[in-house]
């Protein structure tokens, strides 16, 4: 649905005084626009709607709205819900139009329901939305309700939690409001031949509002030379010339074990493109540390501060260097502090699922009060299989969870082709 219209009257107003609900606080607008805030949080929770057939439905405005009541009164943060807290959810739905009001239901009149609509989400397009309506009335026609008016007329959904749900039903009824913004992080390891890096222009000249920050590797690293060779000098100075681009050079460290002072050559090497005085344009903007250490230890957190020194020290990379270490794993937070950003999963589609990536990673920022905008996933290996629709309920998911996000389909070779669904990635990444 559209998020963006204006609510033109407040379900107190639209609806009847004998199904009044207390006046919403101001902030209620703000909060309510976007339903993604609700996402997650595991409470109980009533879902209500009062309908009314054909026209005479009262006008409501356009906005998925959620408060929630407790005995303390309204919260003013959706975050602090928790169990047994009751949210009531207004939003514009197919039809009947729905607005808030005050009920209950037994557990059994609920689960009567939940189920009736997910045989209704099983059986589209083939089952009609009366039949649904029509299955929700024969839950309240069997006397499920408590504490509730004999009105049939409204219809209960209970949630046992928003994690399950939630998506099903915004997705369904109505278009989220956006997702977050995310740049871009790709493992740029392809070498640049006549032609081979055209995808990435198109898409970077495609959508000029989506950052891509790409990591530029040589040669497992700047290689022997001060100077890349011709191809990649060439690709460089083009990617330089986009303001939505930043490169960083590829460097190994080997999980901490690598001798530093080959890891400082490479970043003086790849430091030193930026003071050629032949060639103008070749400046990185900071170092792209690989195989970084997660698992703390006081050597390796001061290895890691070492090179972060050393970077924001050299010239060549400006002011503020993007320092992103790579442990491809939740790391210790005793690392986060030498790094512009920390890349917390790096494999495979299925590991992320079966490790439940998402929900580690979302602990760790909780815990640690870690923004997103420090976190980059990258994940490969995406089956064919995956739908159109959940790879881009994915890339949805990933942009809200971390600020930088790279996906493949490859499960070979990652990182030195493009796979067929580049283009689709980077639409999705650029999408509201």
């Amino acid at each position: 649905m559209d998020t963006d219209s204006p609510v033109q009257k407040s379900p107190t107003q639209t609806s009847s005084k004998r199904y009044s609900t207390p006046t919403m606080p101001s902030f209620f607008s703000d909060m309510a626009s976007d339903p993604a805030t609700l996402e997650g949080q595991q409470i109980s929770a009533i879902l209500v709607m009062k309908w009314r057939p054909y026209s005479s439905s009262p006008p409501v405005g356009d906005f998925v709205k959620a408060v929630c009541h407790t005995p303390d009164g309204w919260w003013t943060d959706v975050k602090n819900l928790k169990s047994g807290d009751t949210l009531r959810i207004q939003w514009k739905a197919f039809f009947p139009m729905p607005y808030l009001a005050k009920c209950g239901c037994k557990p059994e009149a609920c689960r009567c329901i939940r189920e009736s609509y997910e045989e209704y989400l099983r059986r589209q397009p083939t089952r009609s939305k009366v039949s649904f309506l029509a299955d929700q009335k024969k839950c309240i026609d069997n006397g499920k309700f408590d504490d509730f008016e004999d009105r049939k007329d409204l219809l209960t959904f209970k949630l046992l939690n928003l994690l399950t749900y939630p998506r099903v039903m915004f997705g369904h009824f109505g278009k989220r409001k956006s997702s977050l913004v995310a740049s871009v992080l790709f493992p740029l390891y392809i070498h640049p031949l006549s032609g081979a890096w055209d995808p990435l222009y198109t898409a970077i000249e495609g959508y000029p509002k989506v950052n891509f920050t790409l990591v530029i590797n040589p040669n497992s690293g700047p290689g022997p030379e001060s100077m890349p060779d011709a191809n990649f000098t060439k690709g460089i100075l083009k990617l330089n010339k986009y303001p939505n681009v930043i490169n960083v050079g590829y460097v190994s460290t080997n999980y901490s074990s690598r001798d530093i002072s080959l890891v400082l050559q490479d970043i003086h090497t790849y430091s030193g493109w930026a003071l050629n005085t032949t060639v103008k344009g070749l400046g990185m903007h900071g170092i792209f540390l690989d195989e970084g250490a997660s698992d703390y230890n006081p050597t390796s957190v001061q290895y890691y501060e070492t090179l972060a020194g050393a970077i924001r020290s050299e010239e060549g990379f400006g002011k503020n260097p993007v320092i992103i270490q790579n442990p491809g794993t939740v790391p210790d937070p005793r690392y986060l502090s030498s790094s512009t950003m920390s890349v917390v999963y790096e494999g495979s589609f299925d590991i992320y699922i079966q490790e439940a990536m998402a929900k580690n990673i979302s602990a760790f920022r909780s815990q640690y009060n870690v923004k997103r905008e420090k976190l980059g996933v990258i994940v490969h290996s995406m089956p064919t299989k995956v739908t159109a629709t959940k790879e881009r309920q994915l890339v949805r998911d990933l942009r809200d969870l971390v600020g930088n996000v790279f996906l493949t389909g490859l499960n070979i070779d990652y990182y030195e082709h493009f796979w067929t669904g580049w283009r689709t990635f980077v639409r999705e990444m650029a999408a509201n």
